[in-house]
């Protein structure tokens, strides 16, 4: 049982109920006013306590999913103070500090809209702050090695009721926040695990990344220049998941130690994008269509990510940048399209026209010449092939024809495959130069579609 588990039974065991009436007028009226705060998505207030702690120089972050609730570990000096999380927690005015802005909209939306309790300490406190589901105190500190923030999966009113329906709705809740996670903090400058699972690499990207379905080909890193930098992600250097089940020639070439600077102004990655299809009783690797895409980044967590206007293929550009200075929304989680934007974005495709024009990806760099073994076993497929044409002439000859092309080393799957990618290399170069051209025009007041403004 952790600390907020203990603090919210005390409660129920000794029949306590806070007294609202020490609340001031005005604090009642922000209590209202922030009680309909949402966010975009239901688990989007996770994002906003890891921007809280990028942006509040923690060092590491740790976070702890349970049937309770979810804990946040920060490791690293704490900025914050009581007094400014107590006081800001009731303050609808945006704060001057980023990272507890951030703080507030996560509490906002997961605990008073929510109503659900949270706990927060910190090694330097000599209390913590609780927040009961209706109201905040402070509690007599235990000493903690971390920061630690635990927030409660379950409403006040519904925290000891039907405990069935609760692991239920504990179980969704946490695979939605590790969901989240995943797709939008895959970004984080700082070391982010998840039950014990780093997150913090480019190749984790959910689109562009490494998978069983997607293979980041080439990576160009952009330092210098008129866009803002973004630090990278430390684990993009080494030590990612490698999934087991992925296809070993495209495998082969992804790169896999990459000279990652510091800081980036744009990274440009270059993907491929095929997966395992079962026919029948057999499995063959087919090529998938997956749109180009930018990732907008902005203390740790993409915010905004836009589709491209050139066509899917099985070889697409996801590229990443910093979202500093760029326009949000009140949720801070979405960017809005003005000049400012439209000018980052038309410097952004130049860089990424220049990155397709120099990237090159050819047949002979996936397909390898059959070796001794695969000649082997084609000859031993033909062979049986023929003994089997006296029996089932037609079964037999489809057997012999494959252990024939196998034996010569012809246009098998991978061939086949590779020449599908290279073809979609090809032509999302071809696309993105029209694009890029079309782009050009419109900026020098040419009627013309702007390239990069569609949502998926």
């Amino acid at each position: 049982m952790n600390a907020l588990d203990e603090l919210l039974a005390r409660e129920v065991a000794e029949g306590e109920k806070l007294d609202s009436g020490k609340f001031t007028l005005a604090r009642d009226k922000a209590l209202e006013k922030l009680s309909g705060y949402q966010l975009p998505g239901e688990a989007d207030w996770v994002l906003k306590v890891i921007q809280a702690a990028v942006a509040g120089g923690f060092r590491q972050i740790n976070v702890r999913l349970s049937g309770g609730g979810v804990e946040f570990g920060l490791a690293g000096e704490c900025a914050w103070t009581l007094s400014d999380l107590q006081q800001g927690f009731y303050d609808p005015q945006t704060s001057a500090d980023r990272s507890l802005q951030h703080l507030k909209q996560a509490l906002w939306s997961a605990c008073l809209q929510g109503r659900r309790p949270f706990h927060l300490s910190s090694p330097g406190w000599d209390e913590s702050l609780f927040w009961n589901g209706e109201s905040m105190r402070r509690q007599v500190g235990v000493a903690t090695p971390e920061t630690r923030l635990t927030i409660s999966h379950r409403a006040r009113e519904g925290i000891f009721s039907y405990r069935l329906l609760r692991d239920v709705e504990s179980a969704r809740r946490n695979s939605e926040i590790l969901q989240t996670l995943r797709n939008r903090a895959f970004v984080c400058p700082v070391p982010l695990r998840v039950d014990a699972r780093r997150l913090d690499a480019l190749q984790h990207c959910p689109d562009h990344g490494l998978s069983s379905s997607s293979y980041p080909l080439r990576f160009a890193f952009s330092v210098g220049g008129d866009l803002p930098p973004f630090k990278m992600p430390p684990l993009t250097r080494g030590g990612y998941d490698i999934p087991h089940n992925a296809n070993v020639a495209l495998l082969n070439l992804v790169e896999r130690h990459l000279q990652v600077p510091d800081e980036c102004a744009l990274v440009a990655i270059l993907t491929a994008h095929a997966r395992d299809v079962q026919w029948g009783k057999s499995t063959s690797w087919q090529p998938y269509e997956q749109t180009s895409r930018i990732y907008w980044v902005s203390d740790g967590v993409v915010i905004d990510c836009r589709a491209f206007a050139v066509a899917p293929g099985s070889c697409s550009l996801g590229l990443v940048a910093s979202a500093q200075g760029l326009t949000t929304d009140l949720s801070g989680l979405a960017l809005q399209v003005n000049q400012v934007y439209r000018g980052r974005l038309s410097e952004i495709c130049r860089m990424a026209h220049s990155f397709l024009e120099t990237s090159q990806l050819r047949t002979d760099q996936i397909v390898t010449s059959p070796t001794p073994d695969g000649r082997l076993a084609g000859a031993a497929l033909l062979l049986g092939g023929l003994g089997l044409s006296f029996i089932n002439p037609i079964f037999g000859g489809v057997v012999a024809a494959g252990g024939l092309t196998t034996f010569l080393g012809g246009p098998g799957e991978t061939e086949k495959l590779a020449r599908s990618l290279v073809d979609s290399h090809e032509q999302l170069g071809e696309e993105w130069a029209r694009a890029h051209a079309r782009k050009k025009r419109f900026l020098t007041g040419r009627k013309c579609s702007a390239v990069g403004e569609i949502v998926p």
